[in-house]
């Protein structure tokens, strides 16, 4: 069950049981947890090109990879039985998107080939190329993550708590990797121009930092 509460915390419900190592901030379903509330509402936002959610632009979750780094407990209840956490993420392009981006390049490129101009604008299109291959392989986002986890009926519930770091890494997801990689899709479906993607404006979106 997954459900969005914008003023107050991310709420998702791991289907784990018992206390001992699966009520602790390193268990890996939390964390699994953790990953698939950041994702998903990253693919809720609104791309601002067709004003639709990057998940109606045939982004799924497994186009972002995220790690974390050395998750610690940071405040507990016995009372109730919760335990907050605090975890380092990194966020990038998964190996297999990165794998399906250069296809994607390559069947973009092939229609750019047929185009009356293609040999005057030959070298900006292959560094436009270039440099969207080159991001997917090395863009990042990181950020700070807290969440709680507590018992409830025999279940192990974890909350995202709606921090601005939280809301900064969501927001950055969206913008510095899904909505460069959103431009990919909708050019090799012919839904963006070839001159609108081989122009200024989508290459420094690809150089962004």
């Amino acid at each position: 069950m997954k459900m969005f509460k914008s003023a107050i915390f991310l709420l998702i419900v791991s289907t784990l049981t018992g206390c001992g190592d699966n009520f602790s901030c390193e268990n890996e379903e939390v964390l699994k947890s953790v990953n698939e509330v950041i994702v998903s509402n990253a693919l809720n936002k609104v791309d601002f090109r067709t004003f639709r959610p990057y998940s109606q632009s045939g982004l799924t979750s497994h186009v972002v990879k995220i790690t974390w780094d050395n998750p610690i407990a940071i405040d507990s209840n016995p009372n109730v039985k919760s335990l907050t956490c605090k975890v380092h993420l990194t966020a990038m392009l998964s190996d297999d998107e990165n794998n399906n981006l250069k296809q994607r390049i390559d069947d973009i490129n092939q229609r750019a080939m047929k185009e009356p101009s293609y040999e005057n604008n030959k070298s900006f299109i292959a560094n436009v190329n270039k440099t969207a291959i080159d991001m997917a392989k090395t863009r990042q986002v990181t950020g700070t993550v807290e969440y709680t986890l507590y018992q409830s009926k025999g279940q192990v519930v974890t909350e995202v708590s709606n921090t601005p770091e939280v809301s900064r890494v969501i927001n950055h997801i969206g913008d510095k990797l899904l909505r460069p990689i959103a431009r990919v899709y909708a050019a090799q479906r012919g839904e963006l121009s070839l001159n609108n993607f081989y122009s200024i404006d989508i290459l420094s979106m690809f150089r962004a930092r």
